[in-house]
Order: structure tokens, then C-alpha cells, then sequence
């Protein structure tokens, strides 16, 4: 597959009707795509196989048109229609002959009849011989998500995991297994649903190739793999537009049969009504006898009489055109259709398919696969995020959420929440039985009916708004009776709600301890900044209060994979991926790998209650592990880029955005380390945070001071700008010159602040101790005046806890979570964030108020025991725990 790969993949959908009196318009949809499309498409497959051609066409049957098409009565419906279609034809064909539509009209007699003869063969039942292709290895099949819905566009991740399970449900129950292919209902991605689709064993699905080509980072080629390992394949617009194109593509040429002409609009009414609905409503009949002939308006009376030998020609033309075009490229083509575009729109479609397959077939030169096959081939599409998208008008939502529809979104959302609120045992129904079986397959049915993109597509379209206005009050109607535990007539179509129900509702919490995952980046004794130790020392803490925690990270470089215990807990480290060009790409694949480790390793340590994730670093796994376990996914975040950086500057900083902002609208319960935090997170999110503090373990024994012969001030942490390490030397330039700054750690800034304390004359004076083991970090506290943390930005600053249990004063800066640890000379001293003269100020304090030390320091004595002990934060943590499992099961 080196070369040219077509993989065509077709979407069969349509509106779910289903009438039970006498025939009405929107029926014939059907009638109209069984007898243009379904059937000749079938034909031409099945002429294929039986010359040995297998075109491995991937084919999209949605769950509303595998019910229809499964309904013996209402395939005895199309049948009959068909019948009477045959009837109007032979008319036309004796009415017309000798005139110039004769062929035209001998030629849509006979196909009605060979329509009528194959759905008498097949018993009205379309969906075995389609079966039989794919045994044959002529097509795969796959499905598209339960009602067709707009999943992106829901409220809950509840409703759009049982969309998917509804449809899997009963295409397995149709065909015998479950596809790894999914077809997403109007290519509607965004991200946080590969998850849900992994999760759901789908393993590829479809997009816009406007997503495709916005990934981040930027990737080559149509197919990507996204942080939740599931491959998205963009389709080709290049290649895709000249067959879907009415003007300037393949189904605009002039010898092709016109599609709005027809002669149940031409016939005069007398003559046509027994073949109209109710007698009088204008339809098509599907006899059109007139070519395209000339765009433009006012142009239909003038069409030209339709010549099947001609548009033939045309056919085999623009086969060898579009074949040709296909031997330029090279890799995968991915070619999405929906389906009816095909006999439908494009009468011509499905015989131009067949000619394209036999073409490829002979020569060779292109091959073609579906997208299982193109995986199992052993390619590895580079990991990316795309943003959202559908394959609508401007490639986004203005489709389905417009001036004509929007009205209709907010009482979809109201319905979802009572529905759900209702199955969870709440809103005053019994908690062991929230909704009898009857009840919750009437209700489920229709939201998820109510639910299908079709009525806000055509509410857009402004083609039949009645019918689609109409179908969804009445099916808003039915849910809320439902709910009022009335007795409404079930919706037509009884989906399988309650199965889909059990099948995808969150685990059951156990009554007594918690086996608790926690997934973070980094762990002691790899150290980056304090996250690491946050982790260990809350995870002793909960293993103190009776349960068990498994922590899962990634080695430092040198290191190897292995597992040990630690303070209670069981500590994987897994291989570090490579290092790429992308440190997005990088942070992807950590969390692939973190995320297939835990999966293994559930099975050895046994099932994993709750997911406990940190930082946006380690997000993308735990939002997997929520979805393929469902269990609840906490998450803590420790730090924003917006903060970091002070603003967003770059692609790669807005990315990091938009992932600690999914992952905050994705978790059931986001945890902050400071208040400030917590109103940065709620503003950015949506999501209300729990606040809850980091938290330091008083030392047991008095650490021996570092003996120096002159005061020193001393800092520890990254040598990165938003740390104000610069501040802080530069404050040391307005001090005695006996005073000294000590500064532990490492980053990039090191050089520029070495730089610095040269160019201020204070080379002699600022000493640059790199990285410290924590007992030096302790021996250099105990010696100090004070310890300084100057922070530009500060999300909680635990290095201030640090300073406060090695008993010596702290100066912090008046910033993030520092404000809501330190009081001004109560238990600390705070300054202005990047003054270096404040600094000054209280640092001189220091160093001439000996009883100003002693109070400061008795101070944060009283507050680290009383507030910040890791006992009490492992206690508010299990609250939060026990809040999620109470809320949401």
C-alpha cells in the first residue's frame, strides 16, 4: 500500500419514519433510496463479485435505516410502492412511444420492474444480501452513532456513550458482531469523543479534512491518531468535491438524468393523482426523462429528453478521468460519501462506481482498502488533537445550531438532565427502582429520537421544517409523559434502552476502601517541581486512612521500568517515550503508553475504583481510563499555562489550554491547591473546583543548620521567570554586603541569572547550588535568615510550607495560593510581586528584628499543624471520593 490506497467509504441514513395508517410524504424518502440507490448499488456489487472483483467498500448502515429496512411491513409498503411506480411507468411507455422521451421512458419501465423483481427475491429484505457481500469479503460494514445524533452537541457524556451503545447494539444484533469502525453522524468530532469511542472497542472513524489539516501539532496526510487512540481519517476534498459537486463536478454534466424534474410535477394532476400521496400532493416518482442539459434558473422547462446510451458514455469517461486522477497521488485517498448521493442525486452514481472499480481492478495501479484493513497493515498514523468540527457549510456547528434551530437546544438539554437525574434515583423516584423497564425504554426511545440531526438539518434547509417541527415535539412530548410515569404510546421505533442503560452505567462503589489510581508525570525521587511530591505525600496519606492507592508514572531519562512499594503504595514507572519535535506529540504518546499500562495493570492489581489524574499532563489517560472503566475520574490542577506564561502566545501554549480546560469539563470532580486557582479554573472552565490545600509533613527531628559565617537568604525551585529568582538578586543588591543569596535548583534561566548577579557585582554573593537532596534543601533552611519564594506566578507554592516546617521565616510574594498561605506579619511576610525593593524591605526586617522572627515563625508552627497537615487534606480528599460516588451513581 505504498502507493495510491482509494478507501471509499459510503454512510446509508435516513430519517426514521415509520407510518402505521395511510401513506404519507416523508415515507417515500425510502422508497426513493431503496429503489436509486440501496438496490443499484447492491446490483453492481454483486455483478462485481461474481467476476472475482471485491472493491473492499466500507458501508455506513445508520440504526434508524437498519429498523426501516428491517420492518417487513413497511418494506411491504415500499414494495407495493414500487409497484405502483411500474404501473405509472409502463403508462408513460406506452403514452410516449415514437417521441423523442421514448428510450428514456422504456428505460425507467423496465428498471422499476427489475427493482420489483429483486425485492421479491429477497424477500422485501434488503439487509441479508448486503450481509452476504460482507462474508464475501466484497465490503466491510460498519454503523453510525444510535439516533444519528450531533454528539458533540449534547449536554452529557452519559447520553452520548449510550447514542453509541444503542447503535452497536443493534447492528450487532443485525449482523453478529460489532464493527471497529464507527461513522460519526455529520463527521461531528471533538475532542474528549475518542475516548468514548475507544472505550466502545471503535478503533477508526471519519472527519472533515479541514480538522485533518488544523491538527496540532500539524501532521502529514489524511489520517491521524488521536490522544485517545483512535485513528481519524479526513476525507480528500481534492478528490471528494468532483464527485459530490453538482455544478462543477461529475453529476453536473449535461448528458446525466436531471433530478428535479419529474413527471409526478409534469403529468397533469387527473393523470397522476393515484400516484400521489393522499391523491393530490405533487411527489417525485422517480420517472425523470430529462437530461441536466444547462445550469441556470429558469432553465427546467427547457431540458433536453434523457438518453441512457449517452449518459453511459459519459460514465465510462469520467470513471477513466477520476482513475487517472487517482494515479497521481500516493498514500491514502480517504473518499466518504453519504450513500444516496449515489442513483439518488447522482442517478448515474452507482454504475459510475462499478466502472471505477473494474478500472482499478484491471489496471493495477491504485489499490483499494478499507479503513480496517489500512490499519491492519501495520500503519501508524502520528499522534494530534483536532479541534471540533463537522463536514456542515464552513465546516463547523451553523448547520445544526442556527437562527432556524437553536430554539430547539435548550429543551434538548433540559431532557437529558431529567432523564438522567431520573435513572440516577433522583427527582422523587425510588432509588432502587428509579424507572420501570417500560418507562425507561419509552422515555430513553424518545430523547434519543428527538435527538437525531436530521430535524435541526432540515430545519436549516427549509425543505419539510413541518414534518421536522412536528417530529420532534411529538417525540419532546412522549419523553415527558414518560417521565410522568403516564402511559404513553411507545415511540415506533422501541430502541434498546435499557440494555444500552446497563451496559454503559458507571461501576458500583465499593462499601469499604478505595482503590485509588493516581496518574502523574512525575514522582519522587524525580522531582520537577512540587507536583511529584504532592502526589507521594497524599498518597502515604490516604494509604493511612485504610485504602489503597497505585500510583503510575514515567521513568526519568536513565532510567528502567520497574515496580516497587512506597510508603503503602504500589509505584509503576513505565518507559519514557522517545523525545520528538513536538512536545505536545510527546506528552500524547506519554499518556498512550500510560494508559495501555494501566489497563494491563488492573488486571494484576485488581479493578481500579476512582482515577485520581494531576496536571493536564496526565489528563488524556485519565479521561480514557474514565470512559473504558467507567469509573469516576478526579482530577487536580496544579498549575494553568495561562499563569505560567501570563498570557497565551503560541500554538503550543493554546493547546496546553484547551487540555487543562477539557480535562476540567471532562472530570467529575476538579480539585485546586488555592482559591485562586480555583477561580481560575471556574472562570476558564465552567466547572466549580473543590479547593483543597497542599499539605507538609512536620519534620520529626531539628535538621543541623548549614554553618556560614555571614547571613544568607535562601531560595529553592525552578530557574524559570515566573519563579523570581531575578527579583530577588536584585533586591540582594540593596542589602549589607555580608548578606548572601543561596539558590537550589535548575532551569533554564541559569545562565541569564549567573549573567545577572555579574553584571550587579554580586557574582561572590549569589551562590548556585543546582539540584539539593531534600535533607541539603532542610540543612540550608535551618542556617537561613529566612526563605524567599518572590513568584511572579504561583498557583499554591508548597516550597512556602517547606520553608515554614524547617522553622525559619518566609517572604513570599502577594500572588496565587502564596496570599492564602501567608498573612502579613502574622505568619509570614508578603511583598509585591516583582519589586525588588519590597523585597528588600522585609528581607532587612529580617535580618535586624530577631522577635519578629520568633513570633513569624511560632506562627506558621501553629498554622502548618492546625491547617496544612497531610491527614487532614487526605481526609478532604476522600470526601470529595465519596461526594462523586453519592452524586453520580
Amino acid at each position: 500500500m505504498t502507493g495510491p490506497t482509494l478507501m471509499l467509504v459510503l454512510h446509508a441514513h435516513l430519517p426514521y419514519v415509520n407510518p402505521s395508517g395511510a401513506e404519507i410524504l416523508e415515507e417515500r424518502w425510502l422508497y426513493e433510496a431503496v429503489t436509486e440507490t440501496y438496490i443499484p448499488l447492491l446490483w453492481s456489487l454483486q455483478r462485481l463479485l461474481a467476476e472475482g472483483i471485491r472493491p473492499r467498500l466500507t458501508l455506513s448502515l445508520s440504526a434508524p435505516l437498519l429498523a426501516m429496512l428491517g420492518d417487513s411491513a413497511l418494506m411491504a409498503r415500499c414494495r407495493a410502492h414500487v409497484a405502483r411506480m411500474a404501473e405509472l411507468g409502463a403508462r408513460e411507455a406506452t403514452r410516449l412511444a415514437g417521441s423523442d422521451l421514448a428510450a428514456a421512458a422504456e428505460f425507467h419501465r423496465q428498471r422499476l420492474l427489475e427493482v420489483g423483481a429483486t425485492l421479491d427475491r429477497s424477500g422485501n429484505d434488503l439487509l441479508t444480501p448486503f450481509g452476504q457481500l460482507a462474508q464475501a469479503g466484497s465490503i466491510a460494514l460498519i454503523t453510525a452513532a444510535g439516533t444519528h445524533p450531533v454528539l458533540p452537541l449534547l449536554a452529557d457524556d452519559r447520553t452520548r456513550r449510550l447514542q453509541i451503545e444503542v447503535a452497536l447494539q443493534i447492528f450487532e444484533q443485525r449482523f453478529g458482531f460489532r464493527p471497529a469502525g464507527l461513522w460519526l453522524p455529520e463527521c461531528a468530532y471533538a475532542p474528549g469523543l475518542d475516548h468514548l469511542l475507544a472505550a466502545h472497542g471503535i478503533r477508526w472513524s471519519l472527519t472533515d479534512d479541514a480538522a485533518v489539516r488544523a491538527a496540532y501539532p500539524p501532521v502529514k496526510g489524511a489520517v491521524l491518531t488521536t490522544p485517545g487512540g483512535v485513528a481519524l481519517f479526513g476525507r480528500d476534498q481534492a478528490v471528494t468535491r468532483q464527485v459530490w459537486d453538482s455544478r462543477g463536478g461529475y453529476p453536473g454534466d449535461p448528458a446525466y438524468r436531471e433530478f428535479y424534474r419529474d413527471q409526478g410535477y409534469d403529468l397533469p394532476l387527473d393523470e397522476v393523482a393515484p400516484y400521489l400521496v393522499e391523491g393530490w400532493v405533487r411527489s417525485d416518482t422517480g420517472l425523470k426523462f430529462y437530461r441536466v442539459t444547462a445550469h441556470g434558473p429558469g432553465l427546467m422547462g427547457q431540458k433536453e429528453p434523457y438518453r441512457p446510451a449517452e449518459a453511459a458514455a459519459q460514465v465510462a469517461a469520467h470513471a477513466r478521468h477520476f482513475v487517472e486522477r487517482l494515479k497521481e497521488r500516493t498514500g491514502p485517498i480517504v473518499a466518504p460519501f453519504d450513500a444516496e448521493l449515489f442513483g439518488h442525486w447522482w442517478f448515474e452514481g452507482p454504475a459510475w462506481l462499478e466502472a471505477v472499480w473494474r478500472l482499478i481492478a484491471s489496471e493495477g495501479e491504485v489499490a483499494v482498502a478499507s479503513p480496517d484493513e489500512w490499519l491492519a497493515a501495520g500503519w501508524a498514523p502520528p499522534l494530534a488533537q483536532v479541534p471540533p468540527a463537522t463536514w456542515g457549510a464552513k465546516g463547523d456547528f451553523s448547520v445544526w445550531v442556527g437562527p432556524a434551530n437553536d430554539q430547539i437546544w435548550p429543551e434538548l438539554h433540559k431532557a437529558e438532565r431529567a432523564f438522567w437525574a431520573v435513572v440516577e434515583g433522583r427527582a422523587g423516584a425510588p432509588p432502587d427502582s428509579p424507572l420501570s423497564p417500560p418507562v425507561l425504554e419509552a422515555a430513553g426511545s424518545a430523547l434519543l429520537l428527538a435527538q437525531a440531526s436530521d430535524l435541526p438539518f432540515i430545519m436549516t434547509g427549509q425543505t419539510a421544517v413541518q414534518w421536522a417541527e412536528r417530529e420532534f415535539r411529538t417525540h419532546l412530548d412522549r419523553f415527558w409523559a414518560a417521565l410522568d410515569q403516564q402511559a404513553p404510546a411507545m415511540p415506533t421505533w422501541k430502541l434498546p434502552i435499557a440494555q444500552a442503560v446497563v451496559a454503559t452505567a458507571p461501576k458500583t462503589p465499593p462499601d469499604g476502601a478505595l482503590h485509588i489510581l493516581m496518574l502523574s508525570w512525575e514522582f519522587p525521587p524525580n522531582n520537577v517541581g512540587g507536583l511529584g511530591r504532592h502526589v507521594h505525600d497524599l498518597g502515604k496519606a490516604l494509604v493511612g486512612l485504610g485504602h489503597r492507592v497505585s500510583v503510575l508514572t514515567a521513568c526519568m531519562p536513565g532510567e528502567r521500568p520497574d515496580e516497587e512499594r512506597i510508603a503503602g503504595m504500589r509505584v509503576r514507572r513505565i518507559a519514557r517515550p522517545p523525545e520528538t519535535d513536538s512536545f505536545l506529540a510527546w506528552v500524547y504518546q506519554l499518556n498512550r503508553s500510560l494508559q495501555q499500562e494501566a489497563l494491563a495493570w488492573a488486571n494484576q492489581a485488581g479493578p481500579f475504583d476512582l482515577v485520581h489524574a494531576h496536571d493536564w499532563l496526565a489528563g488524556q489517560a485519565g479521561m480514557g481510563l474514565k470512559a473504558a472503566w467507567r469509573v469516576p475520574l478526579v482530577a487536580t490542577i496544579h498549575a494553568l499555562e495561562q499563569g505560567r506564561n501570563g498570557s497565551i502566545n503560541s500554538d503550543l501554549q493554546a493547546a496546553i489550554h484547551e487540555e487543562e480546560i477539557r480535562l476540567a469539563q471532562t472530570t467529575d470532580q476538579v480539585i485546586t491547591v488555592s482559591e485562586a486557582m480555583g477561580k481560575a479554573v471556574a472562570w476558564y472552565s465552567g466547572r466549580i473546583p473543590t479547593v483543597i490545600y497542599n499539605g507538609i509533613d512536620l519534620p520529626g527531628t531539628v535538621v543541623a543548620a548549614e554553618a556560614s559565617p555571614d547571613p544568607y537568604f535562601f531560595f529553592i525551585g525552578r530557574l524559570v521567570p515566573e519563579k523570581g529568582v531575578q527579583v530577588a538578586i536584585e533586591a540582594l543588591s540593596h542589602l549589607p554586603p555580608t548578606v548572601r543569596l543561596l539558590v537550589a535548583g535548575k532551569g533554564p534561566m541559569e545562565a541569564e541569572l549567573k549573567e545577572q548577579a555579574t553584571r550587579l557585582g554580586l557574582a561572590a554573593r549569589v551562590q548556585f547550588l543546582g539540584r539539593v537532596t531534600d535533607v541539603d534543601r532542610d540543612r540550608y533552611l535551618a542556617g537561613a535568615v529566612a526563605g524567599l519564594v518572590p513568584s511572579l506566578y504561583e498557583p499554591f507554592g508548597i516550597v512556602a510550607l517547606e520553608v515554614m516546617a524547617a522553622g525559619v521565616p518566609v517572604i513570599v510574594s502577594e500572588t496565587g495560593g502564596l496570599r492564602e498561605i501567608v498573612t502579613h506579619d502574622q505568619n509570614g511576610l508578603r511583598v509585591y510581586p516583582g519589586d525588588p525593593h519590597s523585597l528588600a524591605i522585609q528581607m532587612k526586617r529580617l535580618l535586624t528584628d530577631g522577635a519578629l522572627k520568633r513570633r513569624l515563625v511560632a506562627a506558621a508552627n501553629r498554622d502548618l499543624t492546625e491547617r496544612f497537615g497531610w491527614s487532614q487534606i487526605a481526609a478532604q480528599t476522600i470526601q470529595v471520593y465519596k461526594r462523586i460516588f453519592t452524586k453520580s451513581l
